[in-house]
């Protein structure tokens, strides 16, 4: 088998009819008599009839090893795109497929690995996050962190979306009274709220989303530490996110859709279950979700909040640099217009800022607004602190939050 006999088999088929395609796989076996010259010549006089007949080639090799950086090999040299698909090794031995571009002659490309699934015939499963979760059948391929960035910030021509000069509601009246005059953080701008042992930041964050709610905008809640019966339990014994409930759970064609239907369509609450996936998905399933991109959306969410960010790594394994994948996510939000909430988790007594070991000095450079919460004298109240706020004057003393009032 050699570059004459593909030749052959393409002029048989054009007889049959116009051919814009041609697969060779695999060319490790067609031309595996031939040394690297003789190959890459075979390559080069099949590239070229194929250029001459319009025809798009595609060669697939399997490599047994890395290949020899010392030349180029004869598919890099006769060809104009190089991709290499590849499994990495991760933690527990668990494999990861990745798809990268060696090579893209006169092409601008997202260079890295990123992280690609393979969904078979009768998956359909769209509307949760999850390693082997596709919509419906086909290769679905997931950038990188960095490369999302890269495909926002050139989709917006690097125009990233103003925060607004007006105070946005914060969903609790004790966190809008920190800030003198209605000079409260704006739409747009990112705020993490950074809460002990013994405090109810996820009841903050449903409020935060109920002040959205209550404009008729439309809103994302993604958990990692309280599931949607949790969430759903905290929202049924307060006044204000009561009415994000429905009375009765209605009917659904889609088996994955069971239990959405406690919650108000555009109140979207997402319960992420500990697995292994990787970071590019990860952060890709959560903006989908939040543009309304998967299952039957109301709109794109103008919150999103998430409950917690601390420590992902000991529930999704893969992810590794946490301290890049949060503000990834937060730039990639506000690229969509959308105001990013996050929470996370404390050691005691660090809300007085005299806990060994705590630093809040990364917090101030991801996020636009900082909150330290700490356990107040029972289980209904707390202390809440501000300890940076973009654009707004704000009181610096322990202020008294009781949960669930207003």
């Amino acid at each position: 088998m050699d570059a004459e006999w593909i030749l052959a088999e393409i002029g048989s088929f054009k007889m049959a009819g116009p051919v814009q395609m041609v697969c060779l796989d695999n060319i490790g076996l067609l031309l595996t008599d031939l040394d690297y010259f003789e190959k890459r010549t075979a390559l080069l006089e099949t590239r070229r009839a194929l250029l001459n007949a319009h025809i798009h080639g595609i060669f697939v090799q399997e490599d047994t090893a890395a290949t020899d950086l010392r030349a180029p090999s004869p598919e890099e040299f006769s060809t104009d795109l190089l991709v290499q698909l590849s499994l990495r090794d991760e933690r527990s031995s668990f494999k990861v497929r990745e798809i990268e571009i060696l090579k893209a002659r006169h092409q601008y490309y997202y260079r890295g690995a990123h992280h690609f699934s393979i969904a078979g015939k009768g998956m359909t499963r769209d509307f949760y996050l999850g390693a082997r979760t596709a919509r419906g059948p086909g290769l679905r391929i997931y950038p990188s962190e960095a490369a999302q960035l890269s495909i926002a910030r050139d989709a917006a021509r690097f125009k990233v979306p103003q925060r607004s000069s007006a105070a946005m509601d914060l969903g609790h009246p004790a966190l809008n009274a920190c800030f003198a005059g209605g000079e409260g953080p704006g739409t747009l701008s990112s705020t993490v709220l950074l809460a002990e042992p013994g405090t109810r930041p996820a009841y903050l964050s449903l409020r935060f989303l109920a002040a959205a709610r209550a404009q008729d905008e439309v809103t994302l809640m993604v958990s990692t530490r309280e599931d949607r019966d949790a969430l759903r339990r905290i929202m049924s014994r307060d006044d204000a996110l009561r009415p994000h409930l429905r009375e009765r759970p209605i009917e659904v064609d889609n088996p994955e859709e069971e239990g959405l239907a406690a919650f108000h369509p555009a109140f979207r609450v997402l319960y992420l279950h500990p697995e292994f996936i990787s970071p590019g998905k990860f952060v890709w399933d959560i903006v989908r979700l939040a543009i309304g991109g998967h299952g039957r959306s109301t709109g794109a969410a103008t919150r999103v909040a998430f409950d917690a960010i601390f420590r992902l790594e000991d529930r999704f394994p893969l992810i590794t640099h946490e301290s890049f994948l949060i503000p990834a996510l937060i730039d990639l939000l506000r690229y969509n217009a959308i105001s990013p909430w996050g929470v996370d988790l404390i050691p005691p007594g660090a809300a007085s800022l005299q806990a060994g070991g705590f630093d809040p000095s990364p917090y101030f450079a991801a996020f636009d607004n900082v909150f330290l919460l700490s356990p107040g004298e029972d289980s209904k109240t707390g202390t809440l602190r501000v300890l940076k706020a973009m654009g707004g004057d704000f009181e610096r003393g322990p202020r008294k939050i009781t949960y669930g009032a207003g």
